[in-house]
């Protein structure tokens, strides 16, 4: 008689047990694919595919309707070219002075 007590008692006291770790464990899936969805929704938005696809064809169109928009957007390449290249030049010059001094400095 006192057996059959104690084996209901275990198995109440085993059950909330479980049920919390079933909690646990679903809550951490939930996390998870919640976590997923966001971050493939931010990207999305960063990078609207169709969008861009449709404006570089009109780009195209419209350049080649246009020859004198074609040299315009030629001279600001060039521009842009050369800051680039100078930007680039400076960042070197930068990176080698700090690299130099941090090695000074070390000694």
């Amino acid at each position: 008689m006192k057996s059959s007590p104690l084996s209901s008692r275990r198995s109440s006291s085993s059950s909330p047990l479980t049920k919390t770790s079933m909690r646990i464990s679903l809550s951490k899936k939930l996390k998870k694919t919640t976590s997923n969805v966001i971050g493939k929704t931010k990207k999305k938005r960063q990078q609207p595919k169709g969008l861009d696809k449709t404006m570089k064809t009109t780009k195209k169109i419209i350049e080649i309707l246009d020859p004198e928009q074609q040299q315009i957007k030629k001279q600001i390449m060039k521009k842009t070219k050369r800051k680039m290249k100078i930007s680039m030049e400076n960042r070197k010059k930068i990176t080698a002075f700090t690299t130099s001094s941090t090695i000074i400095s070390n000694c």
